[in-house]
């Protein structure tokens, strides 16, 4: 009696999301005591306006959404971007997306090939809520908020526009790096340069 395993990507799907998902929520802090999300030594180089310390209230009743507002991301230049899709792969979707982007003082802006091919637009916020230094390594976990605009399939009333919500982690060296992100149905990964 000969037995065999198949293994599809679409099996393999919720086990990486799982994954994924777990391993950006451990980098992003969730389960840290707000206080502690970056410490001194992660935000030195940073301004005062910078500071996530600051506005915590002295009873603390404010902490939670103090944490999940952040402090605005690095300023970064976005390059490149791979996408892999965990529901309704479609083997016509494009995996290489040719993002160009830019976040700087919090906002973003940027421009990709969707996974149909068609250009997209995107605009909006970007947060940090999650800072630290191992060894040589800078790791910095959060969101970006905004919209899309150049998706025929995803629409708001009857626009080309469509709302984003993604969560990222960076992880770099000096001023090069990696981000790894998560949005509705899709993983990316894509390359940073800080600035």
């Amino acid at each position: 009696m000969r037995c065999t395993l198949s293994i599809s990507p679409a099996s393999l799907a919720p086990v990486i999301r799982s994954i994924f998902l777990l391993f950006t929520i451990f980098l992003s802090g969730i389960f840290l005591h707000p206080a502690a999300y970056a410490s001194d030594h992660a935000m030195e180089s940073k301004p005062a306006e910078h500071d996530v310390h600051r506005n915590i209230p002295e009873n603390g009743k404010n902490d939670f959404f103090h944490f999940l507002w952040g402090v605005p991301a690095q300023d970064t230049i976005l390059l490149g971007m791979w996408a892999y899709h965990f529901v309704d792969n479609d083997d016509s979707y494009q995996t290489s997306n040719k993002l160009l982007g830019i976040s700087y003082k919090g906002y973003y802006a940027g421009t990709f090939k969707n996974s149909h091919d068609n250009r997209t637009w995107s605009v909006g916020f970007q947060r940090d809520i999650y800072k630290t230094e191992v060894h040589f390594l800078s790791i910095s976990a959060g969101y970006r908020a905004g919209l899309m605009y150049g998706y025929e399939t995803m629409q708001i009333f009857e626009t080309k526009f469509f709302p984003l919500f993604q969560v990222y982690t960076n992880l770099s060296y000096k001023s090069a790096g990696v981000q790894l992100s998560w949005a509705g149905s899709v993983l990316t990964a894509g390359f940073i340069v800080n600035f």
